[in-house]
This record gives C-alpha cells, sequence and structure tokens, in this order.
C-alpha cells in the first residue's frame, strides 16, 4: 500500500531516506503496511478493530523516529 506517508503527514522523501539508513525503521514501516493490508481484508469488526489498534500503535512509533 502507497501513499500512506502523505496521509499521515510524513513526508515521502523523509520515510524513504530513513527506511534506507534505518533497518528497524524499515521493518515498522513494513508491518505497518502489512496491518493495513490485513485490516483491509478483515472480515469482522473485531479483526478489524485490533488492526486499528495495532495501526495506531505503529503510526505512533513512526512519527516518533521521524521527530528525532
Amino acid at each position: 500500500m502507497k501513499g500512506w506517508e502523505v496521509s499521515l503527514g510524513f513526508e515521502p522523501t523523509a520515510v524513504a531516506d530513513l527506511r534506507h539508513k534505518d533497518t528497524v525503521f524499515d521493518e515498522i514501516c513494513s508491518d505497518y503496511e502489512e496491518m493495513l493490508d490485513a485490516r483491509a481484508r478483515s472480515a469482522t469488526a473485531a479483526g478489524a478493530e485490533d488492526l486499528a489498534d495495532t495501526i495506531a500503535a505503529l503510526e505512533l512509533e513512526m512519527s516518533n523516529y521521524l521527530q528525532t
């Protein structure tokens, strides 16, 4: 899933640069993309809600990385 950087207010270039430099940040972004895909495929509201909580936590983690 592409374009999430802009929808979250992140500069795509900054995200791409940090992903290349920091393997932990890259893994967080990969996990985030996987969770977005899983939420889109979720068949139940409860499953989507659990994924939404995980997605929110990953968004916060990415934001913290980008602010440092």
